[in-house]
Parts: C-alpha cells; sequence; structure tokens
C-alpha cells in the first residue's frame, strides 16, 4: 500500500512539473517570437523608409514574412502598414481579404467593398444572415445534448448522434460565424482607412 502511495506521489509530481516546464516553455517561446518579430520589422521599416535599391525580390519576402503568408502582395501591405494602428489593419485584413478589392485610384492605393458588398444594407443584410445561420447550426448541431434527457438517449448513442451532428452543423456555424466576422472586419478596416485620410 505505501509502495503505491509512493508511485502516485511521484507520478503526480512528474506531471505537476511537466506542466509547468512546458507552461514555461510556450510563455518563452512567445516571448521570443515578439521579440524576433520586433527586430524583423524594425529592420524591414527602416530599409523600406529608406529606399535603398531594395529588389521587388527582397520587398515581396519581407510583406511575407509580415503577413504570415504568400498571397498577399507587397502593395498591399504597404498600403496597410501606413494606417494609424497597421497591427490591427494586418491582423483585419487576413479575414476580411475575401470582402474586399485592393486597387488605385487616381494614382493612390485604396481598399474597397468587392462589388456584392459595396451599399451597407448588403452588408448588414449578409452579416444578419450568417449570423443567423450560426446560431441555428450551433443549436442543431448540439441538439442531442438537449434532448438526451427527454428520450433517456444512452450515452453511446449520445456520442453517436453529437459525432454526427457536430461534424456536420459545426462546420456550418464556422462558416457561418467566420463569414460575420470578415464582412465586420472589413467595415472595420475601411472606416479606419478613411480616418487615416488614406
Amino acid at each position: 500500500m505505501d509502495i503505491e502511495m509512493a508511485f502516485k506521489c511521484a507520478a503526480s509530481l512528474a506531471a505537476v512539473t511537466t506542466v509547468g516546464i512546458a507552461f514555461y516553455k510556450i510563455k518563452f517561446d512567445w516571448q521570443q517570437r515578439f521579440r524576433d518579430e520586433y527586430n524583423f520589422s524594425l529592420a524591414f521599416i527602416d530599409a523600406v523608409k529608406a529606399r535603398v535599391d531594395m529588389h521587388e525580390f527582397c520587398l515581396s519576402k519581407g510583406c511575407h514574412a509580415i503577413m504570415g503568408s504568400s498571397k498577399f502582395k507587397s502593395e498591399e501591405v504597404l498600403h496597410l502598414l501606413s494606417f494609424d494602428a497597421p497591427v490591427e489593419a494586418i491582423n483585419d485584413y487576413r479575414f476580411a481579404q475575401g470582402c474586399l478589392s485592393f486597387f488605385r485610384v487616381n494614382g493612390r492605393p485604396r481598399l474597397e467593398y468587392q462589388l456584392g458588398l459595396r451599399t451597407r444594407w448588403i452588408r448588414a443584410f449578409k452579416f444578419w444572415i450568417y449570423l443567423i445561420l450560426y446560431a441555428v447550426a450551433a443549436l442543431i448541431a448540439l441538439s442531442p445534448l438537449l434532448v438526451a434527457s427527454k428520450y433517456n438517449t444512452s450515452p453511446a448513442d449520445l456520442l453517436y448522434q453529437l459525432s454526427f451532428s457536430v461534424s456536420l452543423f459545426g462546420f456550418i456555424a464556422y462558416c457561418g460565424i467566420r463569414n460575420a466576422k470578415s464582412i465586420h472586419k472589413a467595415e472595420r478596416l475601411i472606416s479606419a482607412q478613411d480616418r487615416c485620410g488614406l
């Protein structure tokens, strides 16, 4: 009995120590990542401002590193960096890219809504449709939990029903909330652009 208790205590102590080390490592990694991002962004912005014969390849690679993806053009990134809050603008643009178009108006870069989202009432209509789709799909996805006690569903059957409903309707709910969020972020980005006078 004492040996069994000693093993349990040793295993618990090892688990607590491992979790503590893991949390410390995650925190340290995030701090190091922020330091690396700061050093890179400082060097990149200085090089862009100095316009030291930067090759288009270097400019594109730097912009891709800032955005974390290669699907964005360097013109778009440089325009976002000219906002009052560039970090927020970059994060918003990652979500709202499908709702926005980037082009030049009178030689100045500008973000505008896609053709199907130009009027405010269409954006509001689509936003509410996506939110309603999210609410209905999430309710259907979790409906086995809501009716389990009424129909005395066994745990195995409940797990089977949940795996089916969440895999099907959970994805629909995710798409609905993501589309609503992209419309919201696009509106926020356009209003930030207008406030900056860009």
